[in-house]
């Protein structure tokens, strides 16, 4: 994970972006999603780098924002030193983190030591998450939302449906273990157990349109199924993306 004595992190992140949504609502003739009048049903899509932690473009690689990187860079800095790593990681630190948060900057936003992702960052997450759930009135706290293999899997009321779809990187098998650490954090923080429902399909993925293209495929698989299903198809499908889209415009 270390690319520099400065850098720690995973392959792609974000200068400032912390939650990129593309909210989506479509009603079922458009998604051919059955008979009106079933159930509404939400996927939220969930990337880790750029969304629950904030990083910085550098030439080499890039670099996180964590409390040992903050730490350090104020050590070197203190000590004399010039580096354009150095530079870029006090300029992050000094951001406002934006401007419904007068007086906090990106700093505020750092990754603990020996994490990958931001609690505060999580923590909003955990408020999507929570208001979804809400909305088809599922009551945070309650009884286990984790995944399932069944249609149904997922927090669902009479009144709708919720998947949480890992769409990061952090999909494969060799994130496995801090996949888990995530999911134990925002277990905490909705106060009951979380895991994700589902992920989309892995593919090599380098650009912004290789990312949408493994989301709508998921979207499209999700169609077909409720489509097949029958009378359990939800009149209505809404889509929220968190990614950072690999820095892409």
């Amino acid at each position: 994970l270390h690319s520099s004595p400065l850098c720690f992190g995973a392959s792609h992140f974000a200068d400032v972006c912390l939650f990129t949504g593309i909210v989506v609502s479509s009603k079922p003739q458009v998604l051919a999603m059955g008979a009106v009048g079933g159930a509404r049903e939400t996927l939220i899509f969930v990337d880790i780098d750029g969304v629950l932690n904030v990083g910085i473009d550098d030439a080499d690689a890039p670099i996180m924002l964590s409390e040992q990187n903050c730490q350090l860079a104020s050590k070197y800095r203190d000590g004399g030193s010039k580096s354009i790593q150095v530079e870029k990681i006090f300029a992050a630190m000094e951001r406002p983190a934006g401007s419904d948060e007068v007086g906090t900057t990106l700093r505020a936003l750092a990754c603990r030591d020996g994490e990958l992702y931001s609690h505060p960052l999580v923590a909003r997450l955990a408020a999507i998450i929570a208001a979804a759930m809400t909305a088809i009135g599922i009551a945070v706290g309650g009884s286990a939302c984790t995944a399932g293999a069944e249609l149904m899997a997922g927090p669902h009321s009479a009144t709708g449906r919720l998947r949480v779809v890992l769409a990061s990187n952090w999909r494969r098998s060799k994130y496995a273990d801090k996949v888990r650490g995530l999911e134990q954090l925002l277990s905490r923080q909705l106060n009951r157990p979380f895991a994700f429902d589902d992920t989309t399909r892995e593919g090599a993925e380098r650009h912004a349109a290789d990312r949408l293209r493994c989301i709508g495929d998921y979207v499209e698989g999700r169609c077909r199924a409720a489509a097949e299903e029958g009378s359990g198809a939800p009149s209505e499908l809404r889509v929220l993306v968190l990614d950072d889209f690999f820095i892409t415009p």
